[in-house]
């Protein structure tokens, strides 16, 4: 229940770099807030001002120098991808049509990547990932969260960028995605979630009450199979450890099967839809370490 939370992230500030926002969206919109765009360079960024009443702490849409002579740049929205908003909605999204975030009173610190013009799943992450995670601690947050990543079990520089940033800033809390290809079967983690400091996150089933609710599931079917939906088991689709150097992984689980939170959409504002995978299970953690830390 969204009215009944003693803990709901207040003054927090959630880090989360995805496809982008719908700041329209009801979970987020706020008619009297005003907060300043910005772009992040490779190797460079202005630091985001602080707007103490907005859901929005700062939007930042990150640029990318792809060639000598082309860059490429994001729109400041989600509709195309929507996996950005529906993430950002689970984490911090504020209360609507009973509706609301894990940590409803956290703020979002927004990187918006661009994503492929041939495929509006796959991210164009920075290069440069010391400059994010430097613009988000300077500002404030001490939480980032990554539903993002690649399908390579290796210990990759990506890897290692954020445990060196985790290493040198100790409160700094990197929270990243398992990723879904556990179908494969063990050794399916992908970077950067293979990282040795980053708290990597698999998904699981949700109560059985839950599934009910979705009418995408019949009754009889849950009923049959109460085992397969049955909270706290790990669906077949998230990743598994070890790592490519015997690490075990993932950290923890958490819900990541038909999650229902923010639709993207240019016209309709208070739209909802369910998605399910490791992505939405990691906003839920990075959620519940900003109630923590309040």
């Amino acid at each position: 229940k969204c009215d009944n939370k003693k803990y709901s992230g207040m003054n927090e500030i959630i880090t989360i770099g995805d496809t982008g926002l719908d700041s329209n969206h009801c979970m987020f919109k706020d008619d009297s807030a005003i907060y300043d765009k910005y772009l992040l360079h490779s190797n460079s960024i202005s630091l985001p001002k602080y707007v103490s009443h907005s859901k929005i702490h700062s939007y930042i849409a990150v640029k990318e120098h792809i060639s000598a002579y082309e860059y490429i740049t994001t729109d400041y929205n989600d509709y195309e991808s929507g996996h950005g908003t529906h993430v950002m909605g689970i984490s911090s999204g504020n209360e609507c049509d009973e509706i609301c975030g894990i940590s409803s009173n956290s703020k979002l610190l927004v990187f918006d990547f661009s994503i492929d013009a041939d495929d509006s799943d796959m991210l164009i992450t920075p290069d440069n990932f010391d400059a994010m995670f430097e613009t988000s601690y300077s500002s404030g947050s001490r939480i980032y969260s990554a539903s993002w990543g690649t399908e390579s079990n290796e210990y990759t520089m990506r890897s290692f960028h954020m445990d060196d940033f985790m290493y040198k800033f100790d409160d700094y809390n990197i929270i990243c995605a398992a990723g879904n290809s556990g179908l494969a079967g063990a050794g399916t983690i992908g970077s950067p979630a293979t990282a040795k400091n980053v708290i990597t996150v698999g998904a699981s089933t949700n109560s059985l009450e839950s599934f009910f609710k979705v009418k995408y599931f019949s009754e009889t079917d849950i009923l049959q199979n109460k085992d397969y939906y049955e909270n706290q088991t790990l669906i077949s689709f998230s990743s598994r450890g070890p790592t490519s150097d015997g690490r075990i992984k993932p950290e923890i689980i958490a819900p990541g099967m038909m999650i229902n939170s923010a639709k993207a959409s240019d016209y309709n504002h208070k739209d909802f839809t369910t998605k399910m995978g490791t992505s939405q299970a990691t906003p839920l953690v990075a959620g519940a370490i900003a109630n923590i830390r309040q």
